[in-house]
């Protein structure tokens, strides 16, 4: 080996060495404390690509606009997509469930969940003598709310 090339491999392991120290002795540093706060109850997933995207609100004062809850609706919105242009699709939602609502008598709706589940599929077609992979997706969005009354 020459002596340069040593040189340069011991300047390289000297890099590596302190680099190494530099990352092993940050991970050990003592975090700052961080307050107490209860944690949130979990989220039950059955597949990574659910997602909860429902905001839940308090109810309002029902001295301010009072109601009568009629009870629970559900509705269930499926868009499917093929190479990322929509095939076919559902009402949104939140429109679904108000229309759920007002088949109970209601007018609106309260604490509204809704979840997203995403399957993606590939297959392959032959397409004038050439062989193509279509990507296609379906969206199935689940939801739920309490459907109200307003007394005035």
């Amino acid at each position: 080996m020459k002596k340069n090339e040593l040189m340069s491999h011991i300047v390289f392991f000297l890099a590596f060495v302190s680099v190494t120290v530099l990352i092993f002795g940050a991970s050990c540093m003592a975090m700052p404390s961080v307050p107490h706060f209860a944690p949130e109850p979990p989220v039950e997933k059955t597949d990574t690509t659910d997602k909860s995207t429902g905001t839940v609100h308090d109810f309002p004062d029902p001295a301010s606009r009072p109601f009568d809850i009629l009870g629970l609706v559900w509705a269930t919105s499926v868009s499917q997509y093929e190479d990322g242009k929509i095939v076919s699709s559902q009402e949104g939602i939140i429109l679904m469930l108000l229309k759920e609502a007002e088949n109970l008598g209601g007018n609106d709706i309260l604490n509204l969940r809704t979840d997203e589940s995403v399957v993606e599929a590939e297959r392959r077609v032959r397409i004038e003598g050439r062989e193509r992979t279509i990507t296609t997706r379906t969206v199935t969005q689940t939801g739920s709310a309490l459907a109200i009354r307003y007394r005035s």
